[in-house]
C-alpha cells in the first residue's frame, strides 16, 4: 500500500516520470502512433504539468527537480516545462553535466531515437533557489 507524503515532507531530489503520450516507443511500436489522437497527448500535457506542480512543493532550497517522459512531444516536453517554470519561477534549469551528443534546449535534453538507436526520451532538471541566490 502506498503511504501518502506528509505535507512538510522535504527532499533533496524528487524525480516526476511522468505518463504520457509514449511517442518515443513509436520505433519499436509503430502501430501506437495510429492509436495517439492530438486530444491524447493534450490530456497528458495537462496531467504532467499538475504532476509537476504537486511534486515540486517537496525540494527543498537547492534540492532537484528531475522530469522525465518518453515522449517526443515538445507539448508534452519542452511545453510542460515552460508552462511549470512560468508558474514557479524559483525553479532554474541546470543543464547536465554531459549531453551525450542530445538535442539540449532551455528545458532539457531530448534522446532522439534515429540518432541514439533507443526509445525517445526527454528528461529536465530543475534546482529550487534558495534565499541566498542572486537574481
Amino acid at each position: 500500500m502506498l503511504e501518502r507524503i506528509p505535507d512538510d515532507a522535504s527532499y533533496d531530489g524528487v524525480l516526476v516520470d511522468a505518463p504520457c503520450s509514449g511517442s518515443g516507443t513509436w520505433r519499436r511500436a509503430p502501430h501506437l502512433k495510429w492509436c495517439t489522437t492530438a486530444e491524447d497527448v493534450a490530456v497528458h500535457a495537462a496531467s504532467q504539468r499538475q504532476l509537476l506542480a504537486r511534486f515540486s512543493r517537496f525540494v527543498r532550497p537547492g534540492g532537484l527537480l528531475v522530469y522525465a517522459t518518453c515522449s517526443l512531444s515538445r507539448q508534452e516536453n519542452q511545453g510542460a516545462i515552460v508552462a511549470f517554470r512560468g508558474d514557479h519561477p524559483e525553479f532554474i534549469a541546470v543543464p547536465p553535466v554531459r549531453s551525450f551528443g542530445c538535442p539540449l534546449d532551455d528545458s532539457g535534453l531530448s534522446i532522439l531515437p534515429a540518432i541514439h538507436n533507443t526509445d525517445g526520451f526527454f528528461v529536465s532538471s530543475l534546482r529550487r533557489g534558495t534565499s541566498l541566490d542572486c537574481r
